[in-house]
């Protein structure tokens, strides 16, 4: 991996079409502002033509773990802004969670990605 961030990646594609993986990352503090606000392109290096674009959005998220006390306190400070008392927007997903996530997610193979499709739903519907 390198030590440096690159605004691009060279890689030489199989010349039968078939998959390559490749990861890309962001950097806390710098995620997308809006869906598909970033883009891969593949450009093919003899012609300078683009041969494919993807738009993508870019999700970084600090680990809990390593919030600071400020930090923790700013995150559930905004949450109860959300809740107000359970009658705000945030209600809402806590009774999606408590009364869909019964039944499709909790105990059952679904757990994670129901999860991470929830917490993605509440991150756009708050911005």
């Amino acid at each position: 991996m390198p030590s440096e961030p690159l605004n691009e990646l060279e890689l030489t594609l199989p010349v039968d079409g078939s998959p390559m993986l490749f990861h890309m990352s962001g950097e806390f503090g710098k995620p997308s502002i809006e869906d598909k606000d970033a883009i891969v392109l593949t450009i093919n290096q003899t012609t300078g033509n683009i041969i494919g674009e993807t738009k993508l959005m870019v999700r970084i998220r600090k680990n809990a773990n390593n919030l600071s006390s400020a930090e923790r306190d700013r995150f559930i400070s905004a949450l109860a802004t959300l809740n107000d008392r359970g009658m705000g927007k945030y209600s809402d997903f806590r009774n999606i969670h408590t009364d869909a996530g019964e039944d499709e997610a909790h105990g059952r193979p679904g757990f994670l990605p129901w999860h991470r499709a929830f917490i993605l739903d509440l991150e756009r519907k708050q911005n």
